[in-house]
């Protein structure tokens, strides 16, 4: 169990996921019963358990470049996969998506199919650029996942979207502040990097448009309208 301020994390992300969708929902006029549904998926049993089960995967474990627990990011994603309308299956695989690739591989995707069900293992598999624990090149593992995703089912393309509006979100805020410096964190250092988020944000706006689709497109734009301004 993670714990912040004495209370288990778990729940106070439930509660403050709570307060803010729901006037979202109050705001843009969304019908009481699909509230409910929302906000009764985000208290799911199944959630709990894979809140969890992320926060001992990734026990230690820090975003690159930063002291930032790479809990934090996997929260973030399920936050707005929650936000994009994710059922508590697609939330759960949220907060697992990274947990192939840094925490396991099939032994990680087992413990998950385990605890969490088919459906939960599907979608972090889907989300996953490998399953070896000696991962294969970057740019390698990189085209592989663009290459899977015309195939992926629609909890993989939401889940997978969602997780790269934070990425990317993050590096926006980051590059404003540090400038050209940041892409020394990355394996693919500037080149490789905006070439994969631009071909992902490409494709996710012309095969699957969709709110989250067209705000990847937009942190895009706004990033490389920042690189050119410079």
């Amino acid at each position: 169990m993670f714990f912040w301020d004495g209370r288990p994390v778990h729940r106070l992300m439930c509660r403050i996921m709570h307060r803010g969708l729901l006037g979202q929902f109050q705001a843009t006029g969304t019908q009481p019963f699909l509230q409910d549904a929302i906000l009764e998926s985000m208290h799911s049993e199944k959630l709990t358990q894979a809140f969890d089960l992320a926060s001992a995967l990734h026990k230690g474990q820090f975003r690159k470049g930063t002291g930032e627990p790479y809990l934090s990011h996997v929260m973030g994603v399920a936050a707005l996969v929650i936000r994009y309308g994710g059922t508590a299956e697609e939330a759960s695989g949220a907060l697992l998506h990274d947990a192939a690739e840094d925490c396991g591989g099939e032994k990680a995707l087992a413990i998950i199919r385990k605890k969490l069900g088919p459906e939960v293992e599907m979608i972090v598999r889907g989300c996953s650029d490998t399953t070896k624990q000696e991962k294969p090149p970057w740019k390698e593992r990189k085209k592989a996942f663009i290459n899977s995703l015309p195939s992926a089912p629609p909890s993989v393309i939401l889940v997978s979207n969602c997780d790269k509006i934070y990425n990317l979100g993050t590096i926006l805020d980051d590059y404003r502040a540090e400038g050209e410096d940041l892409w020394k964190r990355f394996q693919g250092k500037k080149k490789g990097t905006l070439w994969y988020y631009r071909t992902l944000a490409d494709f996710y706006s012309r095969n699957h448009p969709s709110p989250a689709a067209r705000k990847l497109n937009q942190i895009m734009e706004d990033l490389e309208a920042e690189l050119a301004s410079r």
